[in-house]
């Protein structure tokens, strides 16, 4: 396709005085991706990867020199990822091992709850510490700092206040995402469904927890709070270092890498940037293939496409684990439809998909909006109005209760948002 200016008005742009902007072909080179009989990814046309009896990512090998191998992986036995050994990829920041990184990670107590998956702390290959990390509360991978050992063959402290027998390279870092909480007076956390049974409530909030920058503590104080690289994304997760305030350099300028080796970007998650994937707990996740190297561990509960994060909508949510997403914004009460009138005496047949409603009350439809109700001893069932409804309406609207004509002819009172 050629697009340009006509500049001898001979109604074509093929001379040579014609001013072109565009001449592509649009040439597309198409990846062709291979899978194992689990349905693991394999292939990648840039790398091979090879799963445990678990399906959990074991090698990676490079197909450019002779399937190289770049990264070997080891688990525990509750899935989380115990280590990494990193070669033939040169220098990885902060493991102290040039170009053969082992990277030891630290968990805090069991892997039976979600909170216990955020790194503490990574040592390396010789067991001196290389970065401690402090998480939040708002949400599950939430980064609040990092304390960075600027020379670990000196001590296993990475705490720069420490100045006993410290290195002077120490740093500490504060994290900065992109998330507004949507409601005032506290934030509004998502219903536990399916996949995500048992594990912490995410609080419902603008943006997807992406790092956007990172703040410099300095104990001297001259240099504190000043921006050390900021972070821009695509929706799937890709993304570019930019320069920030502190050291040398134009503010804003493209950067090869984390300077400090930051490891944690797309939704507060781990990158191995040595197959640049993202480790999505249960899952390996590819930000330039769009897509999850597995196939879903909880089968179909988050859709029918068992390779797609966030349903396909990446702006929409966060997945965190790796098995569901957690939605941004949420629609009204869902409920399924029930068989009987809400003030009937037999008792309904109801089962509510999640419960809006405080109490033992149950949400229920009856061919309009969502409402609550309380089934009796005797099998009434005695409807309430909206300030019994929790939740369910978007911040630009409230709950209010307003006249409803349903399609037998019925004007009953109900609540909707407004």
């Amino acid at each position: 396709m050629k697009i340009g200016y006509d500049n001898n008005s001979d109604n074509d742009i093929a001379d040579a005085g014609d001013d072109i902007q565009v001449d592509d072909s649009f040439g597309s080179n198409v990846l062709s991706l291979s899978y194992d009989n689990n349905g693991n990814l394999s292939d990648d046309a840039v790398y091979k990867f090879v799963y445990d009896a678990w399906n959990r990512l074991a090698e990676t090998k490079r197909r450019v020199d002779a399937e190289t191998s770049v990264a070997t992986y080891a688990f525990l036995g509750d899935n989380r990822r115990a280590k990494k050994v990193v070669q033939n990829c040169g220098t990885e920041h902060l493991a102290g091992d040039g170009g053969n990184t082992t990277v030891h990670y630290y968990y805090c107590g069991t892997g039976f709850q979600p909170v216990n998956w955020n790194i503490v702390e990574t040592r390396n290959g010789s067991n001196q510490a290389t970065a401690q990390y402090v998480w939040g509360t708002q949400y599950t991978d939430e980064l609040v700092m990092v304390d960075i050992n600027g020379d670990a063959t000196e001590s296993n402290d990475c705490n720069p206040d420490d100045q006993g027998g410290e290195s002077p390279a120490d740093a500490r870092y504060f994290y900065h995402q992109d998330r507004q909480p949507l409601t005032r007076g506290g934030s509004r956390r998502e219903p536990v469904r399916g996949a995500n049974v048992g594990r912490r409530p995410t609080p419902r909030v603008k943006g997807n927890w992406n790092v956007v920058a990172l703040s410099e503590y300095d104990t001297g104080g001259s240099n504190n709070g000043r921006i050390v690289e900021r972070y821009s994304y695509t929706p799937y997760g890709q993304f570019v270092v930019l320069k920030g305030d502190s050291g040398s350099g134009e503010l804003g300028n493209l950067q090869p890498t984390s300077t400090v080796g930051n490891p944690f970007a797309h939704q507060g998650l781990p990158i191995d940037h040595e197959k640049a994937s993202y480790q999505n707990r249960h899952r390996e996740y590819t930000a330039e293939l769009q897509r999850f190297a597995q196939r879903d561990p909880a089968d179909y509960d988050d859709g029918a496409n068992l390779y797609a994060r966030v349903g396909g909508r990446p702006t929409a949510g966060t997945d965190h684990g790796g098995l569901a997403a957690t939605y941004l914004f949420r629609a009204p009460p869902r409920c399924i439809r029930r068989t009987a009138g809400p003030l009937n005496p037999e008792p309904p047949n109801l089962f509510p998909t999640f419960n809006s409603c405080v109490n033992s009350r149950i949400c229920v439809r009856t061919g309009g909006s969502p409402f609550c109700i309380e089934i009796t001893p005797g099998g009434q069932a005695k409807a309430f109005d909206c300030a019994y409804c929790t939740g369910g309406c978007i911040p630009s609207e409230r709950c209010a209760k307003i006249a409803k004509t349903h399609s037998d002819g019925v004007t009953v009172s109900e609540c909707d948002c407004v």
